[in-house]
């Protein structure tokens, strides 16, 4: 597996600091975890997505250079539940989705203003695109978006939020910027 995974993640609190520890001083890799009654689901190697028995427990993917800084520079982002919304970091594999998406979410305005040439839009994604920042939002097993979050000392970026058309209106989007809001202000 290319993450470390952390158990029993609400309910012993001596699990959480070592795991944040090493990963912040790269001793283990970034680290999938869970609370008790939730649970991570992988086809292979990569994650699909985080399932729980209840709304209180969570799962989370932890990460150095994160959104908390109250929290040894780790990222602690707990895996959505709002509507079978989940994170997942992006990866080499994900490069089609996001162009489908970039096509889809933001073709018109794009030709609209400067004409849209697939080729032209595909160098531009492949130049711009930052993985180690990109998250893709899964609704109930599909990718459905990408967030763009980049974290500096003293503030929180956002980048950019796309949504596939059909999932757009549905408040994905405002409940993904409250969230960043929440976390920074934490």
């Amino acid at each position: 597996m290319p993450y470390a995974n952390g158990v029993h993640y609400d309910s012993e609190e001596q699990r959480r600091p070592p795991l944040h520890t090493l990963i912040s001083e790269r001793v283990l890799p970034a680290a999938y975890a869970a609370d008790d009654g939730a649970g991570v689901l992988y086809r292979g190697t990569d994650f699909v997505e985080a399932v729980a028995e209840n709304d209180t427990a969570g799962a989370y993917f932890v990460e150095t250079r994160g959104w908390h800084s109250d929290r040894d520079a780790t990222r602690y982002t707990e895996a959505l539940r709002m509507d079978g919304v989940r994170l997942r970091p992006a990866t080499a594999d994900d490069f089609e989705f996001f162009f489908d998406l970039h096509k889809q979410s933001l073709g018109p305005y794009v030709d609209q203003v400067w004409g849209w040439d697939d080729d032209d839009q595909r160098a531009y994604l492949e130049r711009n695109i930052a993985p180690e920042h990109t998250q893709v939002i899964v609704v109930d097993g599909v990718d459905i978006g990408r967030l763009n979050v980049e974290d500096h000392d003293d503030e929180v970026f956002l980048g950019l939020i796309e949504i596939t058309p059909d999932y757009q209106g549905r408040g994905i989007g405002a409940q993904l910027i409250q969230t960043l809001l929440d976390d920074a202000f934490a």
